[in-house]
C-alpha cells in the first residue's frame, strides 16, 4: 500500500509540474556581461540577449540596466536575437533552461530587447 501512495504523489507531482512548465512564457538569464531573455512559444524558441565587451563598466545583473545601457557607448554592446524550432517537447527544453540557471520572468525586457532592432 504505502509504494502506491509514494507512486500517487509522484504522478500527481509530475503533472503539477508539467502544469506549470506549460504556462512559462519568459525565462531570463544574466550575468555581469551577459542577458538573455527567452520567450518560449508553443513551436519555438526566441533568444533577444544582449553582450557587453569586458572593457565596458555596464553591469547587466543590476535592475535598471537600460538606462545605464544609454549612457554606455554603443560599440561596447552586442544585441543578440535569434529563434530555433524545439528540439525536444517544449516542456523537456523549458526544464533544462530552468536547470540551467534561467529564472521565470515577463515579457518586459524581451520587448525592451526586441524594440531595440
Amino acid at each position: 500500500m504505502n509504494s502506491f501512495i509514494f507512486w500517487l504523489i509522484d504522478v500527481f507531482s509530475d503533472v503539477v509540474y508539467d502544469k506549470i512548465l506549460r504556462k512559462i512564457k519568459y525565462l531570463e538569464f544574466r550575468d555581469i556581461k551577459t542577458l538573455n531573455i527567452f520567450y518560449c512559444a508553443t513551436d519555438k524558441i526566441i533568444l533577444a540577449g544582449m553582450r557587453v565587451k569586458e572593457q565596458s563598466s555596464l553591469d547587466l545583473t543590476t535592475s535598471d540596466i537600460f538606462t545605464k545601457w544609454k549612457e554606455e557607448d554603443l560599440s561596447m554592446v552586442n544585441l543578440i536575437k535569434t529563434e530555433k524550432k524545439y528540439s525536444k517537447e517544449r516542456e523537456m527544453e523549458v526544464f533544462e533552461l530552468l536547470q540551467s540557471g534561467c529564472l521565470i520572468t515577463d515579457d518586459k525586457l524581451f520587448n525592451a530587447l526586441m524594440d531595440s532592432f
